[in-house]
């Protein structure tokens, strides 16, 4: 039902992408998003952004909606939880400033923030410079959950409904969202009561009423906060107060899924593309659970296949690109990788590391973990070398990878950077070797980069 395809090859999934009646869904930040989203379009053609739009201040450890990136991760500009910019950070590597916030500023929406790049509020400025890249490599042009919600509305509240009628909204729904004191914040939803599938009382975790009205009160309620998200988003105009429900991540994903298989209904198996995290955490226990126990309703109700899979494509190794007169240089390096891997590691010792390394992403400080006990020592150097090489003569640079604690995020060339154009990717070119790789020896390659440059800093590219 949920499948992360670690041992398909790549070329076959790509196939099957690019034969699919709808693009497959990436559902990146509104934000700074690292070079592998980009890559991703460019490598499968037949996909988009839905960006997630719902993203609180300073919780997201990889694309820092409340800052302006540019290029390998440096600060252009930085916002606090009320908009004023915060001039020290300007220069800075955005892991260098300590990037804990209060917990009383963890509940207010990035999209809320009072925060102008120029003439544009900040999100709306990040969401069309995705916008403008995404579109120029491969001519899909991004959405957000919240205008995907608004476009599909009629679906979104048949699914309600339905569930309204279960007595299972708590189902969909964990989240509230709602102005207070002139602030957009998060709520945790902490009760759903719906008595006999019509009147409906939500509560928050502090018990407070956060509705209370009919089903038709909610969902005209809810379409009309919606409208102005999406108008303040795509337009930068003022925020009106606003009060909705907001749907669990599981519901998020399965959401897409819905809306393909209404388009669709021959369709059994849809693909998701993941980041850099989502292939780990979607294979916790309790998520699995809880995508499974959702999943299997919505297929009762027929807003699913009965034989429904979901694939969820790890593609963190669409950083591994290059411009077509230097690809040389990193299919050298992928093939050096590649050919000690295959010589030294079977399929379940690479899937051991990566379980590692999905154990690693939830703990709070780095651990080395087994993943260079199949690149042979005397590689080591010699690989060094040649990503330095590639780095001295791309504008790309590697690693990008992503685990917990103190080595974080590797940026690479940011795809939203204040100095970066849609020409970084206009002629993007992906070694050959790539496509022959399944998606788990190429993760794992991506990954046993970072741990080779782990003690480097971020701009180590060139030396």
């Amino acid at each position: 039902m949920l499948r992360i395809p670690f041992e398909e090859k790549i070329s076959d999934t790509l196939t099957t992408v690019r034969g699919l009646g709808q693009p497959v869904i990436r559902s990146c930040h509104i934000g700074n998003n690292g070079s592998y989203n980009f890559g991703w379009l460019a490598l499968a053609g037949n996909t988009r952004f839905v960006m997630y739009d719902h993203t609180t201040y300073g919780a997201d450890r990889l694309c820092f909606p409340w800052m302006v990136l540019g290029d390998y991760g440096r600060i252009k500009l930085a916002f606090d939880y009320s908009g004023v910019a915060r001039a020290e950070l300007v220069g800075r590597h955005v892991r260098e400033p300590e990037t804990e916030v209060a917990s009383r500023y963890r509940s207010l929406l990035n999209y809320g923030i009072a925060a102008t790049v120029g003439d544009r509020h900040l999100t709306t400025w990040h969401f069309q410079q995705n916008s403008k890249i995404a579109t120029a490599i491969n001519g899909k042009i991004p959405t957000f959950d919240s205008e995907a919600i608004l476009e599909h509305y009629d679906l979104l509240s048949h699914i309600v409904r339905t569930f309204a009628a279960r007595e299972q909204l708590g189902n969909l729904f964990d989240r509230w969202v709602v102005t207070r004191r002139g602030r957009t914040v998060l709520l945790r939803i902490g009760d759903i009561k719906v008595d006999g599938g019509r009147q409906i009382l939500i509560k928050g975790t502090d018990g407070a009423h956060l509705f209370q009205g009919s089903i038709g009160d909610l969902l005209a309620a809810t379409r009309k906060s919606i409208e102005v998200v999406v108008s303040h988003i795509i337009k930068g105009t003022p925020l009106t107060p606003v009060s909705y429900p907001w749907p669990r991540l599981v519901f998020s994903y399965l959401f897409g899924s819905t809306v393909e298989f209404a388009l669709a209904p021959q369709q059994t198996t849809f693909f998701h593309a993941g980041g850099l995290t989502s292939p780990y955490y979607m294979l916790d226990q309790e998520f699995l659970n809880s995508f499974t126990g959702l999943a299997k309703l919505m297929m009762e109700d027929g807003f699913l296949p009965h034989a429904f899979e979901l694939a969820v494509l790890p593609i963190g190794v669409c950083q591994l690109f290059a411009r077509r007169d230097n690809v040389e240089i990193l299919e050298v390096l992928l093939s050096t990788a590649v050919k000690s891997l295959r010589a030294q590691a079977t399929s379940d010792s690479i899937r051991g590391a990566l379980r590692s390394l999905g154990g690693d992403l939830a703990q709070s400080s780095h651990a080395r973990l087994p993943l260079l006990e199949h690149l042979g020592a005397g590689l080591h150097e010699k690989i060094r070398h040649q990503v330095r090489m590639f780095n001295q003569t791309n504008r790309n640079r590697l690693p990008v990878w992503f685990r917990g604690g103190a080595a974080g995020t590797r940026y690479g060339a940011m795809g939203a950077g204040d100095t970066q154009d849609a020409d970084i990717y206009a002629d993007i070119t992906f070694p050959g070797t790539l496509g022959e790789l399944t998606w788990g020896e190429a993760e794992w390659i991506l990954q046993a980069l970072g741990e080779l440059f782990v003690d480097e800093p971020e701009d180590m590219a060139v030396r």
